[in-house]
């Protein structure tokens, strides 16, 4: 088959979505199909095996595209068999399932479409649907889906169209070479418990939920304590920052620059703790890459991690702070080398890009 990937922009500040595609591409390469992205990025990228068609915007924020890059994607979707969007409320995608309308068409929405995680813009978003996706999606053949809870709650959208549930795959072997290649370097102080959030700083992460908690642990500890907060610099930051002092908990809390490299990878393993608190995630790359990383992730019932969970992988906790200072102050009877072990055998079963029968491209040839 002849696939074409179309996702806005594949910049570092993206987060998971780049990730997602990228892996899913990889898997369709080594089935042997002829892979295509369209996507912005200010700097080359390059994905083993895919033909990347970067584009330009006359409106950024929105990825609308300029007039060339509009005659690019037509052509580009009329040369190929499948047409995968990803994501929603942005131009690109919008134009394109115009396009699109007579070809094979599927849409990863990578959570988007889920209620709950459209407060942010929700009138726009509204807006946006009801006057232009409404009309341009009634043409797209299915949808993937990363979730049964995505699924569920992606309907008041997507109506009743075919689909499939496949969860995000990254690169297993990778990660494993990398950690036992460097596992005597240094990366924490060893005499402190070293939780860590590793990501894009913006509220629907609820990094304030992790601050809060290191107010209250102050009172039970005057030290030996650090959370690290590893991000790109923006707005959001700065009020987390704001925030740290204001709780006067700066030496509880330490900012770090981003890390986009397999360093990342180290930084997982040898924390304490991997925290994810967020408001919603639909498939988390970060819960992920910490499983195979060998790390120990604690999440919340947000993060839609209660499948794995239960295979003892990982810790999910209640959405509530006491529960997690439990956790990471080891006040329960909890054998967390057993979990890190597990993670690690559980991700090289499930997790890895080359999977066979990926539910994706299988999805494809039934449309």
């Amino acid at each position: 088959m002849n696939i074409l990937h179309i996702y806005p922009s594949f910049e570092l500040s993206q987060g998971g979505p780049p990730l997602s595609i990228k892996y899913l591409a990889l898997s369709q390469v080594s089935d042997g199909h002829k892979v295509s992205l369209i996507t912005y990025c200010k700097k080359k990228y390059r994905i083993p095996g895919v033909n990347i068609i970067n584009i330009k915007y006359i409106v950024k924020r929105f990825s609308i595209p300029n007039f060339q890059s509009l005659l690019k994607i037509n052509n580009s979707i009329r040369n190929n068999n499948i047409i995968h969007l990803h994501g929603m409320w942005n131009g690109l995608i919008s134009f394109s399932a115009f396009f699109s309308k007579n070809f094979k068409t599927i849409i990863t929405p990578h959570g988007m479409a889920v209620k709950r995680n459209i407060y942010n813009k929700p009138i726009f978003k509204k807006i946006y649907y009801h006057f232009i996706d409404k009309f341009f999606f009634k043409n797209i053949d299915g949808c993937h889906y990363m979730s049964n809870h995505e699924y569920l709650n992606s309907k008041w959208i997507f109506k009743n169209k075919k689909f499939c549930i496949q969860h995000n795959l990254i690169d297993t072997n990778k990660i494993k070479k990398f950690v036992l290649k460097n596992k005597q370097k240094k990366i924490f102080n060893n005499n402190l418990i070293n939780l860590v959030y590793l990501g894009r700083f913006n509220e629907i992460k609820n990094i304030i939920f992790q601050l809060e908690m290191m107010k209250k642990i102050k009172k039970y500890k005057s030290n030996g304590i650090l959370l690290h907060l590893i991000g790109p610099n923006n707005n959001y930051k700065n009020k987390l920052r704001k925030l740290v002092k204001k709780y006067q908990i700066e030496k509880f809390v330490k900012f770090k620059n981003p890390v986009f490299d397999d360093k990342k990878f180290l930084i997982l393993n040898k924390a304490n703790f991997v925290l994810l608190t967020s408001n919603y995630e639909c498939n988390s790359i970060l819960a992920l890459e910490t499983l195979s990383s060998g790390g120990l992730l604690v999440s919340n019932h947000n993060c839609n991690l209660d499948f794995i969970s239960r295979k003892n992988v990982c810790i999910l906790s209640k959405n509530k702070i006491e529960s997690f200072i439990n956790i990471v102050l080891n006040k329960g009877n909890i054998n967390y080398k057993v979990i890190r072990n597990n993670a690690i055998r559980y991700a090289n079963k499930n997790l890895n890009y080359k999977i066979k029968n990926n539910l994706v491209t299988l999805f494809y040839k039934k449309l």
